[in-house]
């Protein structure tokens, strides 16, 4: 599943932004960053996973998973928003449930517009 190009972050200067200027909140296994931005005309999302983490086949793993998290929890689409995830070291070996459920913990402590609660 991938996001359009037009949903993705791109250049280091979203993502400084987002970290800067936005909310954070962490978990034990992700860290969510979001910056409300009424220029933007719909969602922008990123998600970084460090090399510490493990080898690629293992980050790109937890990207999907992490991608997947976000297209099912009913986020608003249009909403304005820049959204950053960052997987922690305790992600890598996380089952998907529990990165699912921290990551809508987050969500709802951000105050994000989710549409449905799953």
């Amino acid at each position: 599943m991938r996001l359009p190009r037009n949903r993705r972050m791109s250049g280091r200067g979203e993502f400084l932004l987002t970290r800067a200027e936005g909310s954070s909140r962490k978990t034990r296994r992700l860290i969510l960053s979001v910056h409300r931005d009424p220029a933007l005309s719909s969602l922008r999302v990123a998600f970084i996973t460090p090399k510490h983490l493990g080898q690629a086949v293992l980050r790109n793993q937890l990207r999907r998973r992490l991608r997947h998290i976000l297209q099912t929890s009913g986020l608003d689409p249009a909403a304005p928003l820049r959204i950053v995830t960052i997987a922690r070291h305790p992600a890598r070996d996380a089952p998907f449930a529990q990165l699912q459920k921290d990551w809508l913990y987050l969500a709802r402590k951000l105050e994000l517009p989710l549409l449905a609660r799953p």
